[in-house]
């Protein structure tokens, strides 16, 4: 017996399946607390290494250090008060919280902190206008204030708004398509790792994956998805043009997304749903590929 009166034979198992003071340990090795699943931190590491047996891995979308924190921050913290838009927003209530849902979704799952990240909807087209989340938010706590609407020369439509997202002309560049009804930042450790890895080839392709039938239009495992890697730049307007320029000559490598240099992805879709499910899709091909590479080491 242990000074806690049980069995050490049967502590393993207890941690792995049972009920917890601080939530339920999942059986395959995730800990859920109030709603929300969290990484075992002495589980997981950036880098992600494997020391168990295939059948004891413990699957994570972002390091420990990263991601218990975003969770716990998730999970425990009331959230804000969202408040009533100022009145240049007030047509937008909709549109705005539908925001501020991705963006406590992105948040706890590791992909929108720090501040980082963008999110927009195109509200109109012509002349085209989109509303954006305003420079410098925390993107899991996001009010009904925290948002701009903005036009296509990327800068606000009235007075009396926040300041825009400083890459608000990616997205407006983005929207440009006709086809798109909202586009998506993200700043994720995947994203960022394979970025470096690949961005001396300027991208890579995605093939072979079941998954890839979540990007609109592909209906087959047995497809290919280029991953253009654009260098980082602060000039914003000289990255909108770059992005502008490879959509017109070469479309095919600008279907869904593209990533900057250890910076992020941008992806877009026919409206809010569909943009967020590519984020999705992207992120676990980021993370096969990334781990698929740990693997090859």
């Amino acid at each position: 017996m242990n000074s806690n009166g049980e069995d050490p034979r049967n502590v393993k198992k207890k941690t792995r399946s049972s009920v917890h003071s601080n939530g339920v340990w999942h059986p395959v090795g995730m800990r859920l607390r109030r709603g929300v699943v969290a990484a075992r931190p002495s589980f997981v590491t950036l880098g992600c290494c494997f020391p168990f047996p295939p059948q004891r891995l413990v699957w994570t979308m972002f390091s420990s250090s990263l991601g218990e924190a975003s969770l716990e921050r998730a999970a425990s913290g009331a959230p804000p008060d969202p408040g009533s838009p100022p009145p240049p927003l007030q047509d937008h209530t909709a549109e705005i919280d539908a925001l501020r849902e991705t963006g406590a979704l992105f948040y706890a799952r590791g992909w929108s902190v720090g501040t980082s990240s963008n999110y927009s909807i195109v509200l109109r087209r012509d002349p085209l206008e989109l509303l954006v989340t305003a420079s410098g938010k925390d993107k899991g706590r996001l009010t009904r204030a925290d948002f701009v609407c903005v036009g296509p020369d990327g800068q606000p439509t009235q007075s009396g708004q926040a300041k825009s997202s400083a890459e608000t002309l990616l997205h407006v560049a983005a929207a440009e398509d006709e086809n798109v009804g909202a586009v998506l930042h993200t700043h994720s450790v995947w994203a960022t790792l394979l970025s470096e890895h690949y961005g001396g080839q300027g991208g890579w392709s995605l093939a072979g994956y079941e998954m890839l039938k979540g990007l609109a239009g592909i209906s087959t495992h047995e497809t290919s998805e280029h991953v253009e890697i654009f260098a980082n730049t602060q000039n914003i307007p000289t990255l909108a043009e770059q992005f502008r320029q490879l959509r017109n000559d070469a479309p095919e490598r600008l279907r869904h997304g593209y990533l900057i240099h250890k910076h992020g992805l941008y992806t877009w879709g026919r409206d809010l749903a569909e943009a967020r499910r590519h984020i999705e899709i992207y992120e676990f091909l980021f993370e096969c590929e990334a781990r698929k590479l740990q693997y090859q080491r």
